[in-house]
């Protein structure tokens, strides 16, 4: 789902979930408008029990919408991209530990264990273990 060459007045919509438990499956949102096509919100979810299973979300990057009050948090990154220190400072991101990142998981963050398998999608509820 896209929203190519649409102006837009104001902020445009293309997918709103709102309500009680959505699934989306196998679907890509894509804000293809551009900034010369002013702003537009491909996926907007107010959604209790959401759920996007290999799912993509695109976006041009001075269209994205970055709240100022979120936190970041990496847990045991591994690769190329793991060193830290080589990238961009951002407020509210730091390293998180093995304790800190299972409050994270779908168990015990979004009570996962309750209704994501109700859903019908696959879940694992703690961490991967190495």
């Amino acid at each position: 789902m896209g929203c190519r060459g649409i102006e837009l007045v104001g902020i445009g919509l293309l997918v709103a979930a709102i309500g009680d438990g959505f699934m989306a499956l196998d679907m890509a949102f894509l804000n293809t408008a551009g900034a010369n096509k002013h702003q537009a919100v491909a996926l907007r979810v107010q959604a209790d029990r959401a759920i996007f299973l290999q799912c993509r979300m695109e976006a041009y990057q001075d269209t994205l919408f970055a709240l100022d009050t979120l936190s970041y948090a990496e847990y045991n990154n591994k690769g190329p991209g793991a060193d830290t220190s080589k990238r961009v400072h951002w407020a509210g991101f730091k390293v998180i530990s093995q304790e800190e990142a299972n409050a994270y998981t779908a168990a015990p963050f979004i009570q996962g264990d309750d209704w994501i398998s109700k859903m019908g999608a696959p879940v694992r509820l703690g961490l991967y273990n190495e």
